[in-house]
């Protein structure tokens, strides 16, 4: 995938968020990253810096990511992770679907 794609995508996903999040309010984002190869670290900073604000300002609260396989990938995500950590968006990875998705439901279940 080459940049422009990459941010064609990003912002293809963005426009998905705000069209879900109008019906469904509680709405978080899950991102099974498992099979992700090694991305630029250019590419993570402008989602941290461009993306996920965006989001945030949506509503967005919570970013769950299951971790990649690949090492370089891992890498890569966990510089995301840090570089949005203390933002709007609380963004986290996990070992597997189930322990992510669990995570995006308790932020609304302690609202209940």
């Amino acid at each position: 995938m080459t940049p422009d794609e990459f941010h064609q995508s990003e912002y293809v996903s963005y426009d998905a968020y705000l069209k879900y999040k109008k019906d469904y309010p509680t709405l978080e984002w899950f991102v099974d990253a498992r099979q992700l190869r090694p991305m630029d670290p250019q590419e993570v900073d402008w989602v941290a810096k461009e993306i996920l604000p965006m989001f945030g300002k949506a509503g967005l609260t919570r970013e769950a990511f299951v971790i990649p396989q690949h090492v370089m990938a891992q890498l890569a995500i966990h510089q995301y992770e840090t570089k949005t950590a203390g933002g709007q968006v609380a963004v986290r990875m996990f070992g597997s679907v189930e322990e992510a998705k669990q995570w995006l439901k308790e932020a609304h279940l302690k609202e209940r």
